[in-house]
């Protein structure tokens, strides 16, 4: 009996404390930095494609090329700083045209984002166990002490964004898609990818979702040529997804299908997987070799000799050699449960 009564002690506890975690979260405090960005006039958008009304584009603002080089040869923040300390720095920075700073202040608001998030299915976990304990139920009581545990590990990692107010989620895309235009090969890969972009705040991006639409392709293609693995291995199953499947991705949406163009990609990602004796990079290497068999058997083969002759160029532009184990995460997660936020660096 004891027991039951300390389990419904921690709902309660959960309960309040959540609570005032939201209602101090939602009032507004003198102290708390990192507001979104202000926005740029109308006019700065003429030369973007899409570019959403009053979107604050870094591209299109006058900026000092010297002092742009000069903070892209400076190492960002660390990741271990709290959020509060460094994000006016990063603002300034992003603000002068440092791509690698809009990437940082995109992935930091959007952890922070999604942390709050995972708090409001907490509290609303809790109010149902809650009701579950006081009608003597064993499953609500185990529910609440799992929900104890995750509150804990959900709050301990909130604590980096203790602070500062996460900006709209249509001004985190804003971010990720300056420095994907910018040339920041992983903000490109992650932008092009649609993860940006979570259902709950569909309707608040129509403008960015515009704009995505109308340059994915050539954000994706531009990363490819600087040797971004992940841009190649989603704009080949865009490119190959099946129009009338619901589950196709938010790029699959953006492109026409062009599976043979697909079948091009993936064979320029076997050729850097080729030879790599890494156990991350054995699966990648399955895993192609698996799609690319699939598109062998649905294209005519004039179209598999074709794209076997001439496998896209991925890095042609960079002259390196692509990291073939940079593949692993995009493959075999949609990177939705936690984002990180070292992939700018």
């Amino acid at each position: 009996m004891r027991s039951k009564f300390a389990v419904i002690g921690i709902v309660v506890a959960l309960v309040v404390v959540a609570g005032a975690f939201y209602w101090n979260r939602g009032r507004p405090q003198a102290s708390t930095i990192g507001a979104p960005m202000r926005d740029a006039p109308e006019e700065g958008n003429e030369g973007i494609a899409g570019a959403p009304p009053h979107a604050a584009d870094v591209a299109a603002k006058p900026i000092d090329a010297a002092r742009r080089a000069r903070l892209s040869a400076e190492p960002l923040p660390s990741l271990d700083a709290p959020l509060r300390t460094i994000v006016r720095d990063l603002v300034a920075r992003a603000e002068a045209g440092d791509a690698r700073s809009m990437c940082r202040l995109a992935a930091e608001y959007q952890y922070c984002g999604d942390l709050q998030a995972r708090m409001q299915m907490i509290e609303s976990g809790v109010a149902r166990a809650q009701t579950q304990s006081g009608q003597g139920s064993g499953r609500g009581m185990r529910s609440a002490e799992r929900m104890a545990e995750a509150f804990d590990s959900v709050s301990e990692r909130y604590a980096h964004c203790e602070g500062v107010v996460v900006p709209a989620s249509s001004e985190i895309a804003r971010h990720m898609r300056n420095a994907a235009a910018a040339g920041h090969p992983q903000a490109s890969g992650y932008y092009v990818s649609g993860d940006m972009f979570r259902n709950r705040d569909m309707l608040e991006n129509l403008n960015e979702l515009t704009f995505y639409r109308d340059n994915a392709e050539s954000l994706a293609r531009t990363a490819i040529a600087a040797g971004d693995l992940p841009s190649a291995w989603a704009l080949a199953n865009a490119y190959a997804a099946d129009p009338a499947d619901f589950r196709r991705s938010l790029l699959a949406q953006a492109v026409e299908p062009a599976p043979a163009e697909a079948l091009a990609l993936l064979y320029g990602l076997r050729t850097v997987a080729a030879g790599n004796t890494d156990p991350a990079v054995t699966q990648v290497a399955a895993r192609l070799q698996e799609r690319i068999a699939a598109l062998e058997q649905r294209l005519p083969q004039a179209d598999v000799a074709r794209a076997r002759s001439a496998p896209s160029g991925i890095g042609a532009a960079s002259g390196s050699r692509p990291d073939p184990a940079t593949l692993a995460g995009s493959m075999f997660s949609r990177g939705r449960d936690e984002f990180r936020r070292d992939i700018c660096d």
